[in-house]
């Protein structure tokens, strides 16, 4: 089981804004990954900061949540990998 968060970094000024980020996310779902937050896409040419900086302070709780929540589930026998 493995619980993610992504953070995009990209340029509006572009074609395909944060498109890695958004094709990492989206692998990682279909291989069964249980996304711990949505996908965030910090854009350079309104500043990455007003993304970047509450991701940055949520990320860890968020994935520790996941975690947890992943390790009871499948204690208990089943599995969750629903969108949060």
């Amino acid at each position: 089981h493995v619980a993610y968060a992504v953070l995009g970094l990209g340029d509006t000024n572009y074609d395909k804004f944060c498109e890695s980020g958004k094709m990492i996310d989206k692998k990682l779902k279909e291989w069964g990954g249980t996304r711990a937050m949505p996908v965030a896409c910090a854009d350079e040419a309104t500043g990455l900061e007003a993304t970047v900086e509450p991701w940055v302070e949520e990320v860890l709780g968020k994935l520790e949540a996941a975690c947890s929540a992943s390790s009871a589930a499948a204690a208990g026998g089943g599995g969750n990998n629903e969108e949060q």
